[in-house]
């Protein structure tokens, strides 16, 4: 088969082209991974893991062009994409020596009392990790890494729009010492060579970050596999009466727009409460104007592209019919060939499709809610549940966000993008089920062996 040329999204250009891999060339890697025979120590893990995180701090600058090369963020995201790769590495490392089981009391059962009851964690075997393109650096390290660190063998599936980084980064593994039976990436398979992948009885477990679609049907195809699936979200962030309107604005800047919003995390719909909507309105949208759209390679450019120009389009269209059902656009709402202004919309509705389904881009929607209570139902109005977040110095409203919020993860004063690499991050409903995180991941990676004598 021919390869597959890989296109800049904010210029066009040819940046470079992968593989398109044939079912003897899927074989062939599948048939390498198994070869692997589970030899390397802890320890070993961890140095290779190690000296990759070294490895990749030195050529941030090439890995951050890179990434804005396939998928046009701004290269100050692209620079803290590496970052966070680089924690990803260091403490995937670290756990690489801790994948342990547990020690049980005996006494608490009749009839052994005189035993020794433990457990132990071994490698699965064979890993199939599909990661999407909105972090094709930093998702795929949270796959592979956790991966490696309990002594599996991996093969890699990177999405086609943004195979290069993926590709990169298997690279610097392999130089850093990771034998190439322990890890190898397949690009460009078609949708019959695809479904044979999930049916393939090699492969131990399915790793997955991506739409709803495709995990359904990854879920109807593997047949007796272990899978997790991380499938988006539509996180709501609820600006409380009691906010500091200064702090909920800036949370809101970095949790709607980082990344050119495309993030499953990413604050997808504002919640605010009557008494402080306006006064947070027209700050937010202050601060939304001051953002630079323009050329992804600047340092002084905030938001670059979203993945492609049909995409660009499709949010496009969503905006204007959302406000075509009444909304009010406050500002942004131009397109540029793959790049969009940021945008903010008030007077939301949750039956408006720019709410209702998952929108991966720079746009803020803005629900008004009557009280607090009524912030919470509306919160819960999606069929996704990764994360939710609030704005609040009230305990009380604290305590009952905490007990209504349907989602797997809650950021206090905080964006609900932010993320610490080793806690378990997943969620439940359309978003998925499963953790990552790498200690949760590394679990998930792993069987259980328990042992009484």
């Amino acid at each position: 088969m021919s390869d597959i040329d890989i296109f800049s999204p904010y210029n066009n250009k040819l940046i470079g082209s992968v593989k398109s891999f044939s079912s003897m060339d899927i074989n062939h890697s599948i048939n390498c991974l198994k070869s692997y025979n589970f030899n390397l120590s802890g320890f070993d893990r961890f140095k290779i893991l190690i000296k990759a995180s070294q490895m990749l701090k030195k050529q941030e600058k090439q890995f951050a062009k890179m990434i804005v090369d396939e998928i046009g963020v701004s290269i100050k995201d692209a620079y803290h994409e590496v970052d966070r790769t680089v924690n990803v590495l260091v403490l995937s490392a670290e756990e690489s020596k801790r994948v342990i089981g547990a020690v049980y009391p005996s006494e608490v059962s009749d009839g052994f009392d005189d035993n020794v009851v433990y457990s132990i964690r071994e490698p699965l075997g064979i890993v199939l990790c599909i990661t999407p393109f909105n972090h094709p650096l930093n998702q795929v390290s949270h796959k592979i890494c956790p991966a490696i660190a309990a002594n599996n063998a991996v093969l890699l599936k990177p999405s086609i729009k943004c195979p290069l980084t993926a590709y990169n980064l298997v690279q610097l593994l392999y130089r850093s010492g990771l034998p190439k039976e322990m890890l190898q990436i397949v690009t460009g398979i078609d949708k019959n060579i695809s479904k044979s992948l999930l049916t393939n009885n090699s492969i131990s477990m399915i790793s997955f970050t991506g739409s709803v679609q495709a995990g359904t049907t990854i879920s109807n195809t593997c047949g007796l596999k272990k899978i997790s699936l991380e499938l988006g979200g539509n996180d709501a962030l609820v600006v409380d009466n009691c906010a500091n309107i200064e702090d909920a604005t800036m949370i809101a800047i970095k949790g709607s727009f980082g990344n050119s919003g495309q993030r499953c995390s990413a604050i997808k719909r504002i919640i605010t409460l009557p008494t402080i909507h306006n006064q947070f309105v027209q700050n937010f949208v202050n601060k939304t104007k001051e953002l630079n759209v323009g050329n992804p390679y600047e340092l002084d450019t905030d938001i670059g592209t979203v993945i492609d120009e049909d995409y660009a389009k499709e949010i496009e269209r969503r905006i204007k019919d959302a406000v075509k059902m009444g909304a009010d656009m406050l500002c942004g709402g131009n397109r540029f060939n793959a790049q969009l202004e940021p945008t903010v919309l008030d007077n939301i509705t949750m039956n408006m499709e720019i709410v209702k389904k998952e929108t991966f881009g720079p746009v803020a929607p803005i629900i008004r809610s009557k009280n607090f209570e009524h912030a919470l139902e509306i919160m819960n109005d999606t069929t996704f549940g990764l994360n939710a977040g609030i704005v609040t110095n009230n305990l009380s409203n604290l305590k009952r966000f905490i007990k209504k919020a349907k989602v797997g993860g809650i950021r206090i004063n905080m964006p609900t993008s932010q993320r610490n690499e080793v806690l378990p991050f997943g969620g439940m409903n359309d978003s998925g089920y499963g953790r990552g995180g790498i200690i949760s991941a590394i679990k998930e990676m792993t069987n259980i062996k328990t042992i009484i004598g």
